[in-house]
């Protein structure tokens, strides 16, 4: 299947794809709210700096290579690449904040 552009889909598709997006970004922020409403590092644990951003900084390439390969295989890949965009944006403020707790 050849991937579509958001300007060729017509507009209950085009209504359906942006809807699904908004859903899943919320979620995805939802999630890593939670996530770091949870963390030991939120609560004060003494971990070594080091560890934390070597560990933070895994798991964003991790994230970029994974959505990367999202956005590939998508079926509208603006839609996903727009998507990939809230999510690592949303993780990197995260890690940013765990960072300075």
């Amino acid at each position: 299947m050849m991937p579509a552009r958001i300007a060729n889909l017509d507009e209950v598709g085009r209504r359906r794809a942006n809807i699904g997006g908004v859903v899943l970004r919320g979620a995805s922020w939802i999630e890593q709210l939670v996530a770091y409403v949870f963390s030991p590092e939120h609560h004060g644990s003494a971990r070594d700096p080091v560890v934390r951003l070597s560990i933070g900084t895994l798991l964003v390439v991790l994230v970029i290579v994974w959505q990367g390969r999202r956005i590939a295989r998508g079926r509208v890949p603006e839609l996903r690449a727009a998507g990939a965009l809230g999510t690592i944006v949303a993780l990197f403020l995260v890690l940013l904040g765990t960072w300075s707790a």
